[in-house]
């Protein structure tokens, strides 16, 4: 199947439901847009994306080897399989052959899609986009120019069910324009900022993005053990733009998590400090429905995307606090 020359939201609005190719790779390196292709690529390939068997493997945690096995593989409960593999041009030269076999003869209840940044010249990828062509679908993934970047963040506004005046949308892009996951992490804080307002003024955005005061690491956790999403946010975010370092949030949140467990499981918190115990207590009860399994894999994955994507740090923390905490 030969690749058209269109745009990205051109690609993902013709989609039709069983009728997406069997192989695509994202090209381009904009994270908020491989997101939005894997979700309507993931509709049309099942009624519920949810039901799919999904599996996700990244470039640098050598999983070549499992990720080329997956591909032959079938799903015990559910036969459709995704197959992400994140970074394909990490993939190690010695598993490439199995890929190009696999990618010429795909099997009709897997998709595969591949995600690649913008690297200059690289094998693996000249290979896909040019030799497996016919077999193949690239989408564009780039990041628009800042005079394209309305059409998509006003499309983001408009499903969460929101507005934004025209001068508001200019300062939006005139600070974010670096990229969409960018633009789209200061739209989500914006949303928690407005409270019941569903229209975004310029002052917002000003306040919001600009707005800063001194915190310390403390008060983050403070503020996560409370489960206060918008101070969470607001704090985390003021940390990263004063320099601190998002693996340093993580490893506190991390240690949180994991005094709570402990606690929730009938841990009395041994030589922890009254005020920390208190706030374990605290964040026992905050948490209490919570699946912990899944928060330590959330921070984990997070945690790796800081070594093997090239994002500002807070476009990390914001789905990441959304994730644990909303």
């Amino acid at each position: 199947m030969k690749n058209k020359k269109e745009g990205f939201l051109e690609i993902i609005e013709n989609l039709k439901a069983d009728h997406c190719a069997p192989v695509y790779l994202l090209y381009g390196g904009d994270t908020y847009l491989e997101d939005e292709a894997i979700s309507a690529l993931s509709q049309a390939f099942a009624t519920d994306p949810q039901r799919l068997n999904r599996q996700i493997f990244y470039g640098e945690e050598n999983s070549g080897r499992a990720f080329t096995d997956a591909l032959s593989a079938v799903g015990i409960f559910n036969p459709r399989q995704l197959l992400i593999y994140k970074n394909i041009s990490k993939l190690p030269s010695t598993y490439r052959p199995r890929l190009f076999q696999y990618i010429k003869h795909p099997a009709p209840e897997n998709l595969l899609i591949m995600t690649a940044a913008a690297e200059g010249k690289v094998k693996i990828i000249d290979t896909l986009t040019n030799e497996l062509q016919d077999f193949v679908v690239t989408i564009p993934t780039w990041t628009p120019y800042p005079e394209r970047f309305s059409g998509f963040v006003r499309r983001h506004l408009q499903r969460a069910g929101y507005q934004i005046t025209d001068e508001a949308l200019q300062t939006l892009i005139a600070l974010t324009d670096d990229s969409l996951t960018h633009a789209c992490g200061e739209l989500d804080k914006l949303f928690v900022y407005l409270g019941e307002r569903r229209k975004i003024e310029d002052g917002d955005v000003r306040q919001c993005v600009y707005g800063y005061k001194d915190y310390d690491v403390s008060d983050f956790v403070a503020a996560v053990s409370r489960r206060n999403l918008p101070q969470a946010l607001l704090i985390g975010t003021a940390l990263l733009k004063a320099n601190e370092k998002l693996t340093t949030l993580i490893v506190r949140m991390y240690n949180f998590f994991m005094d709570v467990w402990t606690y929730s499981a009938g841990g009395l918190g041994r030589g922890q400090s009254a005020a920390r115990q208190k706030q374990v207590g605290k964040g026992a009860v905050n948490y209490a429905n919570s699946n912990f399994s899944l928060i330590f894999q959330q921070l984990r994955h997070t945690d790796l995307q800081i070594k093997s994507v090239s994002l500002p740090e807070e476009d990390l923390l914001v789905p990441l606090l959304y994730s644990l905490m909303a």
